[in-house]
């Protein structure tokens, strides 16, 4: 299964080394979203550590939250240009899948979604799900106010799912089981 790494604001980032051991044991893509500005930044599509670890340190600072993905090579049908994570929260598969955006609420997913009406082995299911559902559900910077929108994503992705929903006010909901070390979340034990 793929990770999810969530580092909050104020909080150091786990080492190259650690990091680099992560991309080792899912050794697929890395994407990454971070908040800067005001809105939601996501870098995505990386297949080798060396450029993904170039980027994020001209990104990186400890005052901002930053969720990083990494995708295991079998958690899809394949590498495909809808697979790679994070994704926009978006009314639209293309919108959703930009590689370089800025927006209000981004996020990634880990896990499979079955509760989707427009199922396609080409496209992600978490894709999918923010289209279909995230769109409707987390509409602006401060969705996650209403404890309700929360609760609401938490039961559609239902049970042995991760999600991790990056909002531009710096926001990091974590939705399903997540393990806690150094400040840092993780969607399964490191």
């Amino acid at each position: 299964m793929s990770l999810i790494l969530s580092k909050p604001k104020n909080i150091e980032c786990p080492s190259e080394e650690q990091l680099r051991s992560y991309y080792k044991d899912n050794c697929g893509e890395i994407g990454y979203m971070f908040v800067k500005n005001g809105k939601v930044i996501i870098h995505k599509g990386f297949y080798r550590f060396c450029d993904f670890y170039k980027d994020f340190l001209e990104n990186y600072s400890k005052n901002i939250p930053i969720v990083i993905h990494f995708r295991t090579e079998y958690a899809t049908t394949g590498r495909t240009t809808y697979s790679d994570q994070p994704y926009v929260v978006a009314n639209n598969v293309d919108e959703g899948n930009c590689y370089i955006a800025s927006c209000d609420v981004a996020f990634v997913h880990n896990g499979y979604i079955s509760k989707l009406s427009s199922y396609t082995t080409s496209i992600s299911d978490s894709l999918l799900f923010g289209v279909e559902y995230l769109s409707l559900i987390a509409t602006g910077k401060e969705w996650h106010n209403d404890r309700k929108n929360v609760e609401l994503v938490n039961k559609l992705i239902g049970d042995y799912n991760t999600m991790a929903i990056m909002s531009s006010d710096e926001r990091i909901e974590l939705l399903g089981r997540f393990y806690f070390k150094d400040g840092v979340s993780y969607s399964k034990e490191v």
